[in-house]
């Protein structure tokens, strides 16, 4: 399986203590949207092939160092949480190319979102290119 949909259910941090995710190696496109997380599962940062992450709505308010291990993450979807600053481990990952962060509590952002590859953050209805 390459791609999995669980958004809109009732999934909390602890639906994923046991690894669910951790046989699906070719997982490319996960999207746990609208789900009552409160942080990213560990199990998810692990997914080495994972190209897509949806975790909108899911009322994280930070991310954990491991993510940096999402090597080939190209699109984080992250609109809607609690996140009250730039998360500088986004910096460690060298596929990112589109990144949405609208509705976050982030007043400002510091040098970490200059050492990004050439990018897209998408913020309400404008979109930059850094």
């Amino acid at each position: 399986m390459t791609r999995l949909e669980l958004l809109y259910n009732n999934l909390s941090y602890t639906a994923f203590e046991l690894n669910p995710l951790v046989a699906m190696t070719n997982l490319q496109h996960l999207d746990l949207a609208s789900n009552p997380l409160m942080r990213v599962p560990e199990c998810v940062c692990s997914l080495a092939q994972l190209a897509s992450l949806n975790i909108q709505s899911t009322r994280i308010s930070q991310l954990p160092e491991s993510f940096s291990q999402l090597r080939k993450l190209n699109t984080l979807i992250l609109s809607n949480n609690q996140l009250p600053e730039f998360p500088q481990v986004l910096a460690a990952l060298p596929s990112l190319t589109t990144l949405h962060l609208s509705s976050n509590r982030i007043q400002h952002l510091d040098h970490a979102i200059g050492t990004l590859a050439p990018i897209r953050i998408r913020n309400g209805d404008t979109v930059r290119h850094l």
